[in-house]
């Protein structure tokens, strides 16, 4: 079976044909356990997840009926009570954030390059929208927090590697909406500031700057930190369009948000 979780929770049997999992307490329990595939998950976070705080009486009972109704369900994927918690036996492998989390890491392993492009781009395909779609955020903000910061590193390696490769348009076209929707992420803008100086546009990299100066200042009380300040320098000297520089998230611990 095929599980997908990067997005809508969607499994699929062994045939590719889609399982319904029945919505609310069913599919978070599923979505809890292939967070952590073929590991235990304690049962006591099952219960905080499943009830928020507000379990009833008879919480194992239910969490069980729960677990019943999954296997049923999913036969090619048994579920396992070990003492004080279940495990859902599948192969990592099978579940879309495990595979993403793979390729990232073999993108970062990779350097800046067309290896580290390719892993990139298979990992960033696995993303559908927003992870765990349609479970309560509560106990699974920091497994949200955790997959949108890593998507946000393989979009940082993915431009990294274009920018290498002379693709500066296609990252130009990949991060201009995505600085609106996390704004004080320095190496974000960095790299976009630098595809278009590359890209021959430099007016465009100078607004850039500016643009995200004043969100610093507006928001934090910040200036830019030295990465992205260096790479405006270079703007003005001329020298960022033929030569390329680091990103500023290897100079500099920038926020993220």
């Amino acid at each position: 079976m095929e599980f997908g979780i990067l997005g809508p929770l969607e499994v699929r049997d062994e045939g590719g044909n889609p399982v319904g999992v029945p919505a609310g307490r069913p599919a978070r329990l599923l979505v809890g356990l292939l967070l952590r595939p073929a590991r235990p998950v304690p049962t006591e976070w099952l219960v905080e997840m499943l009830w928020n705080g507000h379990a009833p009486r008879s919480y194992l009972a239910n969490l069980q009926t729960h677990v019943s109704r999954l296997r049923r369900l999913l036969p090619g994927a048994p579920i396992e009570r070990q003492q004080d918690a279940y495990q859902i036996a599948v192969d990592p492998d099978r579940v879309d954030a495990e595979r993403f989390a793979r390729l990232s890491a073999a993108g970062q392993a990779a350097g800046v390059g067309d290896e580290a492009a390719g892993h990139f781009r298979k990992a960033l395909d696995l993303y559908r929208g927003t992870p765990l779609t349609g479970a309560e955020a509560g106990p699974f903000e920091p497994d949200l927090a955790r997959l949108a910061e890593l998507h946000l590193v393989s979009v940082e390696g993915l431009a990294e590697a274009d920018l290498a490769a002379g693709r500066y348009h296609e990252v130009v076209v990949r991060l201009k909406p995505l600085v609106r929707q996390v704004p004080l992420r320095e190496p974000l803008w960095d790299l976009l500031i630098r595809a278009f100086a590359r890209a021959g546009r430099v007016a465009e990299a100078v607004d850039a700057y500016h643009e995200v100066r004043l969100v610093l200042r507006d928001t934090l009380g910040l200036d830019p930190g030295p990465g992205l300040r260096e790479t405006y320098e270079s703007i003005l000297a001329g020298t960022q369009q033929q030569a390329p520089t680091t990103c500023c998230c290897k100079k500099t611990g920038s926020p993220t948000a």
